[in-house]
């Protein structure tokens, strides 16, 4: 297992079953529960000074979850080139998050969600492209598998 495949495996190892698809379903449900409890004056709640509010935390998820699709895209393609990083605090710097309405954030993340959930269905992570290529992703369609064999 090479060193990237190791870091993404012990984030991989935090998913309960080995359905991380319907994990990914169970959590977004669980976390558009959770917004949708919240007034926007509490969406607005930061725990110290300088750190992201709830609104931020929310649209940091979307933003993040839309660069994982590509992630997850130039792999299965068989893309070759490097992906570009992120930064996370740029991004919730440049967001506006706190001058959106929680229910646009709310049906932004739901929206980016369904779509994560369609490319993780619709897309095969172990197919021959790995096997002649010297890129290899860090997991399967079975996130504890890491070989991919087809």
């Amino acid at each position: 297992m090479t060193d990237f495949q190791k870091y993404v495996q012990r984030y991989l190892d935090l998913i309960p079953s080995a359905d991380w698809l319907q994990e990914m379903k169970n959590t977004g449900e669980k976390t558009v529960q959770i917004y949708s409890g919240l007034t926007e004056e509490q969406s607005l709640f930061a725990y110290t000074e300088g750190k992201w509010t709830l609104k931020e935390l929310l649209l940091h998820l979307s933003d993040t979850e839309r660069i994982f699709q590509y992630r997850i895209l130039a792999f299965a393609r068989g893309d070759q080139n490097e992906l570009p990083g992120f930064g996370e605090e740029t991004y919730a710097q440049n967001s506006f998050a706190n001058e959106r309405s929680l229910g646009s954030l709310i049906e932004e993340y739901q929206l980016v969600r369904k779509s994560s959930q369609s490319i993780g269905n619709t897309t095969s992570f172990c197919g021959k492209q790995y096997r002649d290529s010297q890129r290899k992703p860090a997991f399967c369609r079975d996130h504890r598998e890491t070989d991919c064999r087809t």
